[in-house]
C-alpha cells in the first residue's frame, strides 16, 4: 500500500548557519509539493525577500511564509522541468523523472548568486 502523502524535509543554512526546516509534501499523483516552514532559526537570515512567481512578480512575504514563497525560493536554484534537456540532464544526474526537490538537493540548493545551501534530513 502506497502512502497517502509524500514527506520529504531538508533544513536550508547560510554559510555555516541553520536558517530553518522545511517540510514538503504531495499527494503521490500530485506533481507540486507544498511547502511549510518549521523550526526557523534564524529568521533575520530567511531568503524569501527576492522570490518571484511564475510570472516575475514578487510574492508578499508573510508570516506563515506562504507555501508559494518557498516554491518559488526552490524553483529559483533549479533548472525548470521545461527545458529543452531537462531529461538528460536529470539522467546525468541520476534522477529517473524530474522532480524539482530531487533536482535541488542534487546540487544541495547551491547557487553562484549566494551563500544558501540545503541538506536533506529524510
Amino acid at each position: 500500500m502506497e502512502p497517502s502523502v509524500y514527506i520529504r524535509v531538508f533544513r536550508i543554512h547560510k554559510e555555516n548557519q541553520l536558517v530553518a526546516t522545511v517540510v514538503a509534501s504531495r499527494n503521490p499523483e500530485g506533481k507540486r509539493y507544498r511547502y511549510g516552514v518549521k523550526n526557523i532559526k534564524r529568521p533575520d537570515l530567511l531568503p524569501w525577500g527576492f522570490c518571484y512567481n511564475d510570472t516575475a512578480t514578487p510574492i508578499p512575504v508573510s508570516d506563515p511564509v506562504h507555501s508559494s514563497v518557498v516554491q518559488a525560493w526552490v524553483r529559483s536554484r533549479i533548472m525548470p522541468s521545461i527545458r529543452y534537456n531537462a531529461r538528460e540532464l536529470c539522467a546525468l544526474m541520476g534522477i529517473a523523472k524530474y522532480d524539482e526537490l530531487d533536482v535541488l538537493l542534487y546540487n544541495r540548493g547551491k547557487t553562484p548568486f549566494d551563500s544558501y545551501w540545503v541538506e536533506e534530513v529524510f
